[in-house]
């Protein structure tokens, strides 16, 4: 017999992070390490305050390690901050 806490669902959350300036002129950023535009900025925010974006409370963040991952995480889950990890 399994351990009940083997039966329980895992959820998974994949963000996209928020609009760079390569982005917004339809350029893609790959491997480049660029930060999140004022605009991207704004919309994250805008996007927070419309509580789209779940409870992480009690999920391990992954991130890429790359500054606009970071900003993302930042923004919206300033809280948790320090529990994520690359």
């Amino acid at each position: 017999m399994r351990n009940s806490s083997e039966n329980q669902l895992k959820k998974i959350y994949l963000f996209r992070h928020g609009m760079t300036e390569l982005n917004r002129i339809h350029a893609y950023c790959g491997r480049s390490d660029v930060n999140i535009c004022s605009q991207g900025l704004e919309l994250l925010n805008k996007k927070k305050l419309e509580r789209i974006y779940p409870d992480i409370s009690d999920c391990k963040i992954i991130y890429s390690g790359m500054k606009r991952t970071l900003q993302t995480i930042q923004c919206l889950y300033p809280d948790y901050l320090k529990k994520a990890v690359v």
